[in-house]
């Protein structure tokens, strides 16, 4: 018999995310209604899904074929720590590096339909997400030559 796994913990819906099909543990992924005193246009409150404890290995790719069960997808935003700003873009992107948030972070997943978010929180806590697929896969590791 499988372990019963709590759905919620204040106000946050909670998910297992395994890396792929194969991968035998299970990682808690958190997410909840984006909700923030300081608007932000980017970051509209009734379409964007707060998402937290994310693997290093999560990729905007990654992140998008995993929300996109739940609604289109506009905008994926990470960050270090929650913040209600939209990440630093350089004003001359070839000329100025910008560096990826490295380590645990938090995403901001903005849907196209208010409909995303609903789907998103009325998610089974029972299902377990998949990460990478053959079809979608997250490449990890070193380059060989």
């Amino acid at each position: 018999m499988e372990d019963e796994y709590p759905s919620s913990f204040q106000g946050f819906k909670i998910m297992r995310l395994k890396f792929s099909e194969e991968s035998k543990a299970a990682h808690q992924i958190l997410w909840k209604r984006h909700s923030v005193r300081t608007y932000c246009e980017s970051k509209p409150p009734d379409r964007t899904l707060f998402v937290v404890n994310l693997p290093p290995y999560c990729t905007e790719a990654s992140i998008r074929h995993l929300f996109s069960r739940y609604g289109d997808i506009r905008n994926v935003y990470f960050h270090k720590k929650p913040s209600s700003d939209l990440p630093h873009i350089p004003k001359y992107p070839n000329f100025s590096k910008v560096t990826p948030v490295k380590g645990f972070k938090v995403a901001y997943v903005v849907f196209t339909n208010v409909s995303g978010i609903k789907c998103a929180m009325e998610a089974s806590s029972a299902d377990v997400l998949i990460l990478s697929t053959p079809e979608h896969p997250v490449l990890t590791g070193v380059r060989s030559k």
